[in-house]
């Protein structure tokens, strides 16, 4: 814009339109003026590139090509034009002869439209075909907020809500959530897996009397987020949940805390191998207990994560309700369905079952599962014993069988596919020959000598305790001045917990050992500078809270005027 010109310079067929220039004072429009311009094509402009195809070569980046116009003798170069939805267009100039291009620093499973354009001396082409290609997905940035925790059923439960990430902070579609919840300062954490689609969950099994925090961790397709064991946690004092309804339940003395809060009766029909219907009934309510409707929620096993998958809750708005179908199930697969009444300020304990869909081999009968399956082990705990070796144990469940039964136990490192097995007659067990500071998952599931087994137990998680750290690596030395030398190393490969300093000591061989420390994080390089005369040892080793380390080797220093034998490092 010139004055109260507008000029467009090096026009274009698409260059053609309305164009309006309005009178704008105190945010209202005064007055419109329209013209139409018209732009025949130039006989100087060149052809458009053809053929305009992208593609995605990771979360950031594209890589665009084309085919270049028949009168390529005319081009001098070539512009890329590429925006984000709603976002604003960047361009990329490119010379003649060249027919591709990368883009880079694009933002993850974002959608770009692209054209491309030839230029001469005298004018530029019109726009190529717009192509639209999308970023692919990366691992989320962040974690989401637990916007809200309420308790309105008995003291052991309490329902978490988290706001969903921004697609920013998400960089892909959210597919899966793990949560965690421990007591304050606990030895091991609880772990549940829930659908990327939920907004909110169900704890159970808490403690009244403790505290607790959690983490929410959530992952794309490309997996969770790369820091996602130090993200922090979210305490939570369970004492100050509001819980309306125990005062509640101190007005009525005509029935027990139990029969307060109890949960409905559930009935489980497998229709065929992709459908099951979920009947249940209403035990007796307080008068004072305004029923509202129905939580469900179920649970399936998951190859992603080798544990079952929470979805849901479905609510069900009708107090009326008995009954509810579940359809596109997976055929020959065990789920365990969730039940719960709700009304104002108030819900219920849980019911649950398991019931397992027909194979499409028996598709075609019905079959009233959940019945005669044998009891889910509760009441996990590990207890890590050494950096080596935790101790597990469970509550025993109620068995009718009159046959032998034992148990099995799974464990493996978390995020690897290496499982390992074992048997216990005993509701404990201890593992040994595990990984310092190492996190670990445990299941455990009951099993008869017949060979019927039941459901794997709620997975659990724990990390065993700090070990002796081991050497630091690759040590360098530079000489300063003639009496101070500066040395590097690298932290242990092996560091078995988190590094807080080095441990150095040094001496003159005709003197006695003197030492130093120097902070470093077992993540990074340490180094520490140190006067010195004429013949120096150095003996630096990693410090840890279970101790000092293993120390480096000795290693010969010289230099045209000095020789120093440095001995060792020690991380602690």
């Amino acid at each position: 814009v010139k004055g109260n010109e507008l000029v467009v310079s090096n026009t274009i067929r698409n260059d053609s339109g309305f164009y309006q220039c309005e009178v704008i004072a105190d945010d209202r429009v005064y007055a419109v003026g329209t013209a139409r311009l018209l732009v025949n094509n130039s006989r100087e402009a060149p052809d458009a590139p053809t053929n305009v195809e992208c593609v995605e070569k990771h979360p950031t980046a594209l890589t665009v090509s084309w085919k270049q116009p028949s009168n390529f003798k005319d081009i001098h170069a070539f512009s890329v034009h590429y925006m984000p939805l709603l976002g604003a267009e960047t361009q990329r100039v490119v010379a003649r002869d060249v027919s591709s291009v990368d883009l880079s620093s694009l933002s993850p499973h974002t959608n770009y439209s692209i054209y491309v354009r030839s230029y001469s001396k005298k004018s530029a082409s019109a726009q190529s075909t717009l192509v639209v290609c999308e970023t692919t997905e990366d691992v989320p940035l962040n974690k989401p907020p637990i916007i809200n925790m309420e308790r309105f059923g008995p003291p052991s439960q309490a329902r978490i809500f988290w706001r969903p990430l921004t697609n920013k902070e998400a960089r892909g579609k959210i597919i899966l959530y793990k949560l965690q919840w421990r007591s304050v300062d606990g030895e091991f954490s609880n772990v549940r897996y829930i659908d990327g689609e939920s907004v909110e969950f169900l704890i159970t099994d808490l403690d009244p009397d403790q505290d607790y925090e959690l983490r929410l961790i959530p992952s794309t397709s490309m997996g969770w987020p790369t820091r996602k064991d130090s993200m922090p946690w979210t305490p939570v004092i369970v004492s100050n949940l509001a819980n309306r309804n125990s005062t509640n339940y101190n007005q009525t003395h005509s029935i027990t805390f139990d029969e307060y809060f109890a949960a409905p009766s559930m009935h489980l029909t497998v229709l065929n191998s992709t459908s099951a219907l979920v009947n249940w009934s209403e035990p007796p309510r307080p008068k004072e207990i305004s029923v509202k409707g129905f939580r469900i929620t179920y649970s399936t096993k998951s190859e992603r994560v080798n544990d079952v998958v929470f979805f849901g809750p479905i609510t069900v708005y009708d107090d009326n309700a008995r009954e509810h179908l579940f359809t596109n199930l997976v055929p020959g697969a065990t789920y365990e369905f969730y039940l719960q009444t709700w009304g104002t300020g108030w819900e219920s304990s849980l019911a649950s079952k398991f019931i397992s869909t027909l194979t499409d081999s028996e598709d075609g009968q019905s079959v009233n599962s959940g019945e005669g399956m044998l009891p889910l082990v509760a009441g996990l705990q590990v207890h890590p014993i050494s950096a080596t070796e935790v101790r597990l144990k469970w509550d025993q469940p109620i068995i009718n069988s009159t046959d032998g039964y034992f148990y099995i136990v799974k464990y493996n490192k978390v995020d690897t596919i290496e499982i390992y097995i074992l048997s216990s007659t005993r509701e404990s067990v201890e593992i040994n020959g595990l990984s310092p500071y190492t996190s670990y998952e445990f299941v455990v599931q009951l099993a008869l000598k017949d060979g019927r087994v039941g459901p794997y137990s709620q997975k659990i998680e724990s990390r065993t305790l700090p070990g002796i750290p081991g050497v630091p690596i690759n040590l360098h030395w530079r000489v300063l001045n003639k009496t101070i030398v500066e040395v590097e190393w690298k932290p242990p490969s092996s560091p078995n917990g988190m590094i807080t300093k080095y441990w150095v000591e040094f001496k003159l061989n005709t003197t006695a050992a003197s030492s130093q420390n120097a902070s470093s994080s077992s993540s990074s390089s340490g180094g520490v500078v140190i006067p010195h005369l004429q013949r120096l040892l150095l003996l630096p080793r990693p410090l840890l809270r279970m101790g000092v380390g293993q120390s480096s080797r000795p290693a010969i220093l010289q230099s045209s005027s000095m020789s120093y034998n440095l001995m060792r490092f020690m991380p602690s």
